[in-house]
């Protein structure tokens, strides 16, 4: 032994002198002299490994000798040595994750942190090693790389990804294609027990969190719940060392869920079979059931869901919203037949959506507001054509009910259903002297603003190169003609103007390219370039006590000074339009647009433009104009009414105050919901005594 001892003294000369390989080749050699001391000399290469920075080559040495020996002096030096000097920096990434994920929606698994039963031992490129504490092993867990040659617009589900470098391929290979808003794709991903204590102590989840569309879970339990409750979409790619386990486990989930639609589906068949006498006495009595349908990827559809809901809610009406809870959630066909089967609503109301994939629910009343033209629904004539008896077209295009504007032909009575404002929110108030210094303005516009040149750009790329001269000579000679005009006409009067043109200039085209000239001319490229016009009209004729809210008007160095920002749409909206002497109303196609009866509604006074010949939503049919509501024509009318309006405040509030009234008469959300029910129930009626 005493010789022995000497070797081993030697071998540590030379590894204090540097001599690693030396002294481990030293030691080496001392196996193979005293065998029956192997064991004592493998303890001592694997410290002088480990004391030289080379634990990946120390570990297995000390695990193998563990296995063979079951020392517990190896035990706790393994323990000690890789876990023990990073106990503190372990447990507080621990706490500190679960801190960030009680505040993340997108975790599905205990909230508070459990006694820690798995500890981190050792990370390497291709494997974890870790300590299972209740059953006193040393475990590891091999990497499975994942590639991806290229992006996958699915919903995918890893499994145990432990390495952060596999977690960001994967998060970045499969992002949406082309997402709406902040649409995005779920990436969901599962962990046992084990791995999920490893996770929370070997990374910092925060960047990760900020990512926004990484799901997690700590169990297969919670994976199934939020399937079953449609809390996300069920994957299509799996990915990790658990495929096949995982795989199974979805499979079982996705025939608990069909087993569970297949059951609503039963209860709302029959239940709408045997009711339809039933729903439209509740609609005739002013107090049916409404499911609104909205998207949170449209912002001003979101708001008007909301009005028509609080002004339902108002009348007494039961009502239910399905709307996405968060940017990885879908509205469901299940999560909607959910619904019809518990809440078992009288009506469905829905924007810009006919009913799909719920044809065979007879009797249920589905009301779509027409608001956008989608070719999915709304602009497809196909199924425009298949509406049954109990679907109801509404709109706020009154003066165009029959979608001309849109070359649409409903074939069916539409009936009108008017833009209105959320009275509780935009109406008069007291306002503070700060708001006052912050808001007041002679005259308030609030659009965003758009550069027309890009807009003629988009569709110049659009032509073959040679006609790009012709192009820019028409579209001069265009917006040469707004200079002195409200240059707002419908496809036919644009499509008119643009052959003058053309014909004056000898330029010819072929008729579709006109055609597809005066449909963009008709909204994009005149209202682009008239949002700027106007304001540029306003300062030629000395006027700069200007207020330009929306996006971009910092950008033009001329309407910089007059740039507010963006403005948030309620109750500071309100307020901004209550407190200027001039409101602009300005639209491509309608007066009586969200921001006119807005304003009206906070008591301000709108100064609104004539669209010649297209206007699908004449304000007149409501308000008298002079009296109740003002137009202006043209360049110089334009001026003229700002001057006069600016100096005569009496007028002003006589205005005001009548169109205030006439909202009040025929244009708040609850005046026009008591009618539709009438006109609803009878429209019904009437379509099936024929």
């Amino acid at each position: 032994m005493m010789e022995l001892n000497q070797y081993i003294n030697k071998a540590f000369d030379f590894e204090e002198k540097g001599y690693v390989d030396e002294a481990i080749r030293l030691c080496s050699k001392c196996k193979q002299v005293f065998p029956e001391y192997k064991d004592e000399i493998e303890l001592e290469i694997a410290k002088i490994n480990y004391r030289n920075g080379r634990e990946e080559v120390a570990l297995p040495q000390f695990l193998a000798l563990h296995n063979k020996t079951e020392n517990d002096e190896v035990h706790g030096l393994i323990i000690e040595a890789y876990y023990g000097i990073r106990k503190q920096e372990f447990d507080g990434r621990y706490l500190e994750n679960y801190r960030q994920l009680r505040e993340y929606q997108h975790f599905f698994g205990n909230k508070e942190p459990l006694e820690v039963r798995y500890y981190p031992i050792l990370v390497t490129e291709d494997c974890i090693w870790y300590y299972d504490s209740v059953e006193k092993v040393f475990k590891d867990i091999k990497r499975c790389r994942i590639v991806m040659e290229k992006p996958s617009d699915d919903i995918c589900l890893g499994n145990d990804l432990l390495w952060l470098e596999d977690i960001l391929m994967l998060e970045k290979m499969t992002r949406k294609a082309n997402p709406l808003m902040d649409m995005e794709n779920a990436l969901l991903i599962l962990y046992r027990r084990e791995t999920w204590e490893l996770l929370l102590q070997l990374l910092d989840l925060g960047d990760l969190l900020k990512i926004g569309r990484i799901v997690f879970y700590d169990g297969k339990e919670q994976l199934e719940s939020s399937l079953l409750e449609n809390r996300v979409e069920f994957p299509t790619m799996v990915v990790g060392n658990l495929s096949d386990e995982v795989s199974q486990t979805l499979n079982k989930s996705y025939w608990k869920c069909q087993q569970k639609y297949e059951e609503h589906c039963r209860e709302a068949l029959e239940y709408y079979k045997e009711n339809g006498e039933v729903i439209l006495n509740h609609i005739k009595q002013g107090k049916p059931k409404i499911l609104f349908m909205t998207s949170r990827f449209t912002t001003a559809l979101q708001y008007h869901i909301r009005d028509c809901m609080q002004a339902a809610e108002k009348l007494g009406c039961e009502t239910e919203l399905i709307i996405e809870r968060n940017n990885l959630e879908r509205v469901t066909i299940q999560r909607i037949i959910k619904i019809l089967a518990l809440f078992k609503p009288d009506i469905v109301f829905e924007i810009d959506y006919f009913r799909v994939g719920i044809d065979a629910i007879e009797n249920l009343i589905w009301v779509t507001w027409v608001q956008d033209k989608l070719p999915q629904s709304t602009g497809n004539q196909e199924l425009i054509m298949k509406l049954g008896n109990r679907d109801i077209v509404v709109s706020p295009f009154f003066s165009d009910l029959q979608g001309k504007h849109w070359n649409m032909n409903y074939g069916m009575k539409v009936l009108k259903m008017p833009l209105s404002a959320n009275q509780d929110i935009y109406k008069k108030r007291e306002l503070s002297q700060k708001e006052r210094e912050q808001y007041t303005c002679d005259i308030c516009y609030v659009a965003n603003a758009s550069d027309y040149r890009q807009m003629v750009k988009r569709f110049k790329e659009s032509l073959p190169e040679f006609m790009y001269e012709d192009y820019q000579i028409v579209m001069d000679v265009y917006f040469q003609l707004m200079e002195n005009e409200v240059f707002f006409h419908g496809y036919e009067e644009n499509l008119e103007i643009l052959k003058t043109i053309m014909g004056e200039l000898k330029i010819v085209w072929p008729e579709y390219l006109v055609s597809d000239l005066a449909e963009e001319t008709a909204i994009w490229i005149s209202y682009s370039r008239y949002k700027s016009l106007v304001v540029e009209w306003l300062l030629e004729a000395g006027y700069t006590d200007i207020k330009l809210y929306g996006k971009e008007w910092g950008n033009d160095e001329k309407f910089k000074p007059y740039a507010m920002g963006v403005i948030e749409n309620g109750e500071k909206l309100s307020k901004a339009l209550q407190a200027s002497k001039i409101v602009l109303g300005v639209h491509p196609v309608f007066s009586l647009s969200a921001r006119v009866i807005e304003g009206i509604a906070s008591g301000a006074f709108c100064l609104v433009n004539d669209i010649a010949g297209a206007d699908i939503a004449n304000a007149r049919e409501y308000f008298a104009e002079g009296t109740e509501l003002i137009y202006y024509y043209g360049k110089q009318d334009f001026i003229e009414k700002v001057g006069y309006y600016l100096n005569h405040e009496e007028q002003r509030e006589k205005i005001i105050e009548a169109g205030q009234h006439k909202i009040a008469q025929a244009l708040t959300y609850e005046v026009i919901w008591k009618r539709l029910f009438m006109e609803i129930a009878q429209l019904v009626e009437e379509r099936e005594d024929s």
